[in-house]
């Protein structure tokens, strides 16, 4: 069953206003053993809107405590992409939305340091730093750092043969990363999720999707992809040569449902009736766009699986007839060898959009005509639709479902867009 979420104002949003402060405030309150391991920490002096990390070292008889401590505020584990994870640490992300940014933590059981991209050293010296320590605004810092520098030699974690084989890795690792044009490396160890904006036209969905993208891809491995507008496949290339050379010859549109469509019962879009070749055409187009569909989402559920977090631009409903969703209805009241082909093409579009997983987290925007006419109006020509096309896409459209969906929020895009991607983002992080 799905869960459905309203997120509606300021007064319903989940926020996580001094997620630092309630962090060091549970801690301190469920007696765990910790410290600052590594780096630098001002609690009173960092600034807004920008991601902090924090080096802690916790007593290994409290790591269970500590991870339950940071589920009830909100932190998700993530793991390293690039496979360069290191025994007995572990990462964890929350989100402060009143601040706009993530609080990193790098959580270490055991100490484990060294040179960049190895950490080849781990000393069996947790309890000398856990119990030297003295607090700096709030925060427990190591003061052990003399006798640990007298003690590192016999404590190598990777020979100096190993470390030498490693090194070469780990630095093609980052360099192929880096050329992937990956900006966050991070992977949810609880496993990836995927995330579909819909909603009727001039919603938004577009820009929510872009800028909720800009926040996850500072911190995680993302995917942005558009089931709107899938990329051919070397299947359906022929196909769509053919099709755009019908479309130059006879200057026939195969889209069937934008400006053809008709408003059927339940508020779905039902196609226009059409016959002879121009009946086939369009279910041969309807299939090929099913067919790209299927193999878009179902790339995208291989790459969930392995862990990535992959954001999606509309997704296919279980409603006939809706936006991005089945349009070819089986008719056997209709005889003739056309009419038996788009008959056969239905079943088959029919089936391609059930193989079609379902996502993760769906965001479904909605606004006023009137809000939706505004935006329409300040698109670039190019990409703006009449008024009345407009208004018309509103009435028909209906509300989004798809079985098997585990979590669907309705957000109210009216707003300003701050507010509407704030929502978003509130969304996404309580559900991943």
């Amino acid at each position: 069953m799905s869960l459905h979420y309203q997120v509606l104002n300021d007064q319903q949003s989940r926020t996580t206003p001094g997620l630092r402060e309630h962090l060091l405030e549970a801690l301190e309150s469920q007696g765990i053993a910790y410290c600052l391991w590594r780096g630098s920490y001002c609690l009173h002096h960092d600034t807004a809107e920008e991601d902090k990390e924090l080096h802690l070292l916790v007593a290994r008889d409290d790591a269970q405590r500590f991870e339950s401590v940071l589920a009830l505020l909100g932190f998700k584990r993530a793991l390293d992409a690039p496979a360069a994870s290191l025994p007995s640490l572990f990462h964890f992300f929350g989100w402060d939305a009143g601040a706009d940014a993530f609080l990193h933590l790098h959580v270490y059981c055991r100490l484990i340091a060294g040179e960049s991209l190895l950490d080849g050293y781990s000393f069996p010296l947790e309890k000398l730093r856990l119990h030297r320590c003295r607090l700096v605004d709030g925060l427990p810092v190591s003061d052990a750092s003399a006798e640990l520098r007298r003690q590192l030699g016999p404590y190598r974690r990777l020979s100096a043969f190993t470390a030498t084989l490693r090194r070469p890795v780990r630095v093609l690792q980052r360099a192929w990363w880096r050329l992937r044009g990956r900006k966050g490396q991070k992977r949810l160890a609880a496993g990836g999720a995927l995330i579909a904006v819909v909603g009727a036209d001039a919603t938004g969905k577009s820009t929510v999707l872009f800028h909720c993208g800009r926040w996850l891809e500072r911190i995680f491995d993302v995917k942005m992809i558009h089931a709107g507008k899938p990329p051919a496949t070397w299947l359906t290339a022929p196909f769509t040569a053919v099709l755009a050379l019908m479309r130059r010859v006879t200057r026939w549109r195969p889209s069937g449902g934008r400006r053809e469509g008709q408003l059927a019962a339940g508020g779905a879009v039902q196609p226009a009736a059409k016959s002879g070749r121009a009946s086939l055409a369009y279910a041969v187009r309807a299939v090929v766009l099913a067919w790209e569909r299927r193999q878009l989402l179902v790339r995208a559920r291989r790459l969930v699986a392995n862990g990535q977090l992959v954001l999606c631009d509309r997704y296919p409903s279980d409603t006939f007839g809706a936006m991005d969703s089945p349009r070819l209805r089986i008719d056997p009241g209709r005889s003739g060898v056309i009419a038996a082909i788009c008959n056969w093409l239905a079943g088959i579009e029919a089936r391609l959009y059930k193989e079609i997983p379902p996502p993760d987290v769906v965001l479904r925007l909605a606004v006023s005509v009137e809000t939706a006419k505004q935006r329409n109006r300040n698109r670039a020509e190019a990409q703006r639709e009449d008024e009345a096309y407009v208004e018309c896409r509103h009435r028909q459209n209906v509300r989004w479902q798809k079985s098997g969906t585990r979590h669907v929020y309705d957000i109210d895009a009216d707003g300003t867009l701050a507010d509407t991607v704030r929502r978003a983002q509130e969304a996404i992080w309580q559900s991943i």
